[in-house]
């Protein structure tokens, strides 16, 4: 199976085709923004959310992609925060035209030989 555009950009860092690959309705679910509200809707403040997470966790690394049948796929992805390795997956569902329309972060902390105490604030 070829991956998903999305997959690509983040994988390359492309942060402008990451973008243009939401809908302009794309609804962002994450347990991070839990305290807030159940989700956050439209692509401009997906965008934001993107550049604050790169600003927090570094540009993504080790990017792959696994698909379902029904067309939803999950995209993993390693970042870092003072030293510690987190470890993220989203589940992302298109439209007809191909346009990301939900993206559900989820996050763990891995492995690390730091000993400081970090969290995602995930499940």
């Amino acid at each position: 199976m070829n991956k998903r555009t999305i997959t690509i950009a983040l994988a390359n860092a492309d942060l402008e085709t990451v973008v243009t690959s939401l809908s302009d309705d794309v609804v962002f679910y994450s347990p991070i923004l839990a305290t807030v509200a159940d989700e956050v809707r439209g692509r401009d403040v997906v965008d934001k959310i993107v550049e604050a997470a790169i600003a927090s966790y570094g540009l993504p690394k080790n990017v792959d992609e696994f698909q379902h049948e029904d067309g939803r796929y999950i995209v993993t992805f390693d970042g870092e925060i003072e030293g510690n390795l987190i470890q993220g997956a989203i589940l992302i569902t298109e439209n007809a035209e191909g346009k990301v329309e939900s993206l559900r972060f989820s996050c763990a902390r891995g492995r690390s030989s730091s000993s400081s105490a970090s969290t995602c604030n995930a499940t």
